[in-house]
């Protein structure tokens, strides 16, 4: 064709991912995949949670006294936002190289953001409160080490990044945010470095080792994730206005620490905890691919293949392949931590978002393309809202395969 205006550029989005672009996470990422989901009701709104039953006696009185019968407490659930934006030069979109040429070339540049935009939310997902990617252990010049080698996988060569002293969102409180912010040129995988586009504390001013890593403009606004409602601290922080300490595993799941235990002995005795805290069985591991594979290689043929589905928020199907074994789904989540797994039970996770998908395109007058400022380029631009709930986290248990720090 001799050229490609506006109309021929959306009819080609709606062509190849009318429906496609909100359930990509979902099809990506197992985790989100498997967890119910629900259109949120507001920017916040109150999640009734009761943990506490006491109302029995084998008097009259005592009981008449207690009628109550429930301790209630109510999380304040606030969403998370993320935006991804992208592309398609002026040279492709208008000079007469073909439709082929220039749906190949949108196919690309949507399905590069795509992969961002699941990313993000997958790692958001496992995150605690703050939302922080990783943490600095030691500086030197433009090589950052990660305290944490495995962390390496939250993070991308071209990421910006900026640090802070804290990684908490319990009022918005990021600590103090460092000034400044680094590009990453290089990652060194197996030993958890990264290489910066300067020296670090040059670019970054006083970032030193145990502050934390974001991608930029994400300190403290991460959202409140597995590690946030199953808490992997002795006293868990606050949560959505809920004090927690006053009745730990009911409140912020239980712990298991599982360092130097075989993983199948180590997946009995946290299922143990789980039921002697809760009175229902655990019936879901959710695991990185390393542990995935260690439980795999232990049980040897006593695995039995089995599948996960889930659904998108539009009913839209996916499915996932697991291992059974005792009575417990092995779910593989590459998104997943490797310090821990997340023993649950299957349908107490939910995950919130609007009508309009996650992610979802951004209009502008029915358009789903935009003049990008100062470039000769049509960008597109996708967002989404969501919020991970617990529906009762005295159904967890946090497994801490090398143990815990607190």
């Amino acid at each position: 064709m001799a050229g490609t205006n506006e109309t021929t550029l959306n009819a080609i989005i709606k062509l190849m991912y009318a429906g496609k672009v909100e359930r990509a996470v979902c099809e990506r990422s197992p985790t989100i995949g498997i967890f119910d989901k629900f259109e949120m009701p507001g920017q916040s709104w109150d999640f009734p949670y009761s943990y506490s039953h006491f109302g029995a006696s084998a008097q009259f009185t005592p009981a008449q006294q207690q009628k109550k019968g429930h301790t209630r407490v109510a999380f304040r659930v606030t969403h998370s936002t993320v935006y991804a934006q992208g592309s398609l030069d002026g040279k492709t979109s208008e000079i007469g190289t073909g439709s082929g040429a220039v749906a190949e070339a949108m196919e690309q540049a949507l399905e590069d953001k795509i992969d961002d935009v699941t990313h993000f939310i997958s790692h958001s997902i496992w995150t605690a409160q703050g939302g922080a990617v990783g943490v600095v252990g030691s500086i030197s010049t433009t090589a950052l080490t990660l305290a944490t080698t495995s962390d390496h996988v939250r993070f991308n060569k071209g990421d910006v990044l900026q640090g802070s002293t804290l990684n908490d969102t319990t009022a918005g409180d990021a600590g103090v945010i460092r000034v400044g912010t680094n590009e990453v040129t290089a990652i060194n995988r197996e030993t958890g470095v990264l290489t910066g586009a300067t020296d670090w504390t040059t670019a970054i001013t006083s970032l030193t080792a145990g502050d934390f890593l974001f991608k930029n403009g994400s300190a403290g606004q991460g959202a409140a994730g597995i590690l946030a409602w199953v808490s992997p601290d002795a006293a868990p922080a606050s949560l959505y206005g809920v004090t927690r300490t006053d009745d730990r595993n009911r409140l912020a799941g239980s712990r298991f620490d599982a360092q130097g235990l075989d993983p199948l002995t180590a997946v009995i005795q946290a299922r143990a905890i789980g039921r002697e805290n809760s009175k229902k069985k655990m019936d879901l591991l959710i695991v990185g691919p390393r542990r995935y594979a260690d439980i795999e290689t232990a049980l040897e043929s006593k695995a039995k293949p089995c599948k996960m589905s889930g659904k998108a928020l539009d009913g839209y199907s996916v499915g996932f392949d697991a291992i059974q074994w005792g009575g417990v789904s092995v779910l593989e989540d590459p998104f997943a931590p490797h310090d821990y797994a997340l023993l649950t039970k299957k349908g107490c996770w939910k995950l919130g978002q609007t009508k309009a998908g996650l992610p979802h395109f951004q209009k502008s007058g029915g358009s789903k393309l935009y003049p990008e400022p100062g470039e000769d380029a049509d960008q597109f631009r996708l967002r989404g809202y969501f919020a991970p709930v617990c529906t009762r986290p005295v159904d967890n248990v946090l497994v801490g395969w090398d143990g815990f720090s607190s």
